[in-house]
C-alpha cells in the first residue's frame, strides 16, 4: 500500500470499472478531474498494488487553491471523493485500511473534518449510494462517518417533449411585467457569474465561467426601466386627471357667471360671456400644457433610469460539466423572486432548447427531494433515479 505513482493510472481505471460498476470512468476523466486537478497530491491517492496492478484505492484531497475568486482554502475541510476494492479482495480489511490511510493523510494536513463525497468541482457522486454500494456505505458508517443530508438524482425523458401551454401563458404574463428570457450577451457574463456565485454557490459561478456555449444558457432578466416607466406613467395619469378636473371646474364657474348675467342688457351680457369664455379656454390650455409637461417629465425620469437596464434575476444551463449536453444545471432564481414562476419558465425553456438539439433526456445528480426545486422538477416530469448520503467524519 503506497501513494499513487506515474504508471498506475491504467490499472487504476481498470480496477475502478471492475469495482464501481454503476459508475464506470474513463482514462480521460481520471486525467482531467484527478491528475490535472490543481489540488491533486499523489500522497493523498492511496493505492493497494498486487503484482504491479492496482486492486484498490482511496483518494484524500484538500484545497491547495481556492475554489473561486474570493473564497478561501477551507483549511479545516478535506474530502474523500471515491474509494474502491476489486471484488476478489473484498472482505480482507483492505477497504478499511485504504480509507483510514486517506483520512490519516488529511489529518496530517490539519483537516479536522472529512466529507464523503461532495468535493467540488470534481466529485464522482454527491455521496454514498447505499443501494449500488451497500458494503461501502456500511464501511463508512463503521469508520465514524454520519449522514449530513440526502440529495437525489433525477431524470426526465425528452422524447416527445412539448412546452406546456401554461408555461407559454406564464411567460407572456411575466414579459408584460418587464421580465425577459434569453441567452446572455458576452458583456453580461461577469454579472451572471457574480450572481450565481454570490446568491448560490461559488462552484456554480465557476461552471458558468468555464462554459463555452452561451446558447446553452438561459437567463431571466428584470427590466428596471419597465418598472420606472410604469410608476412614471401612473404618476402622470394622476396629474393629468387632476388637471382635467381643475379645467372642468373653471369652465363650470364660467358658465355659472354667464347665467348670472342673463338679466343684464344684451350688450353687457355678450361682453361678459366673451370674457368668461376666454377664461375657460385659457384654463383648459393651461391644464393641457401642465399635462404635457408632466408626461415629458415622466418620460425623462424613465430615460434617466435607463443606465440600470435589465438586471439578471435567474439562470438555467445545460452542458456545463465536461460538455455533457444532457446534464442539466446549475439552475437558480433570485430568492426574493421565488414563487413567481420564473424557475418554471427557465426550466421549460431550457428543456425546449435541449430537445431542439436532439437530446433525448435531461438529468442531474443533486437536489433536495422535498425542496422547492425538487417539487418543481417532479411537476415537470422528472423522477428520482438515485439517492445519496453526504457523509462526514469529524475529529
Amino acid at each position: 500500500m503506497r501513494a499513487f505513482a506515474a504508471g498506475d493510472e491504467g490499472s487504476l481505471v481498470e480496477a475502478w470499472n471492475r469495482s464501481l460498476r454503476a459508475d464506470p470512468t474513463t482514462p480521460g476523466w481520471f486525467r482531467d478531474c484527478v491528475l490535472l486537478d490543481p489540488n491533486f497530491d499523489p500522497e493523498g491517492l492511496r493505492v493497494a498494488v498486487v503484482d504491479g496492478q492496482v486492486v484498490g484505492c482511496a483518494y484524500g484531497v484538500r484545497r491547495l487553491t481556492p475554489l473561486a475568486p474570493g473564497t478561501d482554502l477551507e483549511p479545516e475541510a478535506g474530502w474523500i471523493p471515491f474509494f474502491f476494492v476489486v471484488p476478489e479482495y473484498r472482505g480482507s480489511g483492505l477497504g478499511r485500511r485504504l480509507v483510514e490511510e486517506a483520512v490519516a493523510f488529511l489529518r496530517g494536513q490539519g483537516r479536522v473534518r472529512v466529507d464523503f463525497a461532495s468535493y467540488t468541482p470534481n466529485y464522482v457522486l454527491p455521496g454514498a449510494d447505499p443501494e449500488a454500494y451497500p458494503e461501502g456505505f456500511r464501511l463508512l458508517e463503521r469508520l465514524g462517518f454520519t449522514t449530513l443530508y440526502s440529495p437525489v438524482a433525477m431524470d426526465r425523458s425528452l422524447v416527445g417533449y412539448v412546452t406546456p401551454d401554461d408555461v407559454h401563458g406564464l411567460q407572456a404574463q411575466r414579459e408584460s411585467e418587464g421580465y425577459g428570457f434569453r441567452s446572455p450577451r458576452d458583456g453580461e457574463l461577469p454579472e451572471l457569474i457574480r450572481f450565481a456565485a454570490d446568491r448560490f454557490n461559488p462552484d456554480w459561478g465557476e461552471a458558468i465561467r468555464a462554459h463555452r456555449t452561451p446558447a446553452r444558457i438561459v437567463i431571466a432578466t428584470k427590466d428596471t426601466n419597465a418598472a420606472n416607466a410604469t410608476e412614471a406613467a401612473s404618476a402622470a395619469s394622476v396629474t393629468s386627471a387632476a388637471s382635467a378636473t381643475s379645467a372642468a371646474k373653471t369652465t363650470e364657474a364660467a358658465k355659472a357667471g354667464n347665467a348670472a348675467e342673463t338679466g343684464k342688457a344684451s350688450e353687457g351680457a355678450n361682453s361678459t360671456k366673451t370674457a368668461e369664455d376666454a377664461k375657460a379656454v385659457n384654463a383648459a390650455e393651461a391644464a393641457k400644457a401642465s399635462e404635457d409637461a408632466n408626461v415629458a417629465d415622466a418620460t425623462k425620469t424613465a430615460e434617466g433610469n435607463d443606465a440600470g437596464g435589465a438586471r439578471i434575476v435567474g439562470f438555467a444551463l445545460y452542458g456545463a460539466y465536461r460538455g455533457v449536453g444532457e446534464r442539466f444545471g446549475p439552475f437558480g432564481v433570485d430568492p426574493e423572486l421565488q414563487g413567481t414562476g420564473l424557475g418554471k419558465i427557465l426550466l421549460h425553456l431550457t428543456m425546449t432548447r435541449m430537445r431542439a438539439e436532439g437530446l433525448h433526456s435531461s438529468w442531474f445528480l443533486w437536489t433536495g427531494e422535498q425542496s422547492p426545486a425538487g417539487h418543481l422538477y417532479a411537476k415537470a416530469g422528472y423522477t428520482v433515479t438515485r439517492r445519496f448520503h453526504v457523509m462526514r467524519r469529524t475529529g
